[in-house]
């Protein structure tokens, strides 16, 4: 079942095409356990990454698998020198 897309705005009720995730109501959203496979980044080759090692108390870099399906799949099908990933 699709839910409708969030709408974010701004106090006077512009809508923001980026929300930083330390927004309130980013953490409001629920999130539900689908069970789905969740998957490691840096063991992707096909997705450039940050290459610093992970500070102390930082967490791992996972996604779902879906998630990381559609990145690889936008990845493959960009045209080369595309710096999406």
């Amino acid at each position: 079942m699709l839910r409708p897309a969030v709408r974010w705005c701004d106090a006077e009720g512009r809508r923001l095409d980026t929300v930083p995730l330390s927004d309130p109501r980013v953490a409001a959203v629920e999130v539900r356990e689908g069970g789905e496979l969740l998957i490691d980044l840096r063991e992707v080759g096909v997705l450039r990454l940050d290459q610093r090692p992970a500070g102390p108390g930082e967490a791992p870099v996972r996604l779902r698998l879906g998630v990381v399906d559609r990145l690889v799949t936008r990845r493959r099908c960009s045209p080369p020198g595309c710096a999406c990933s």
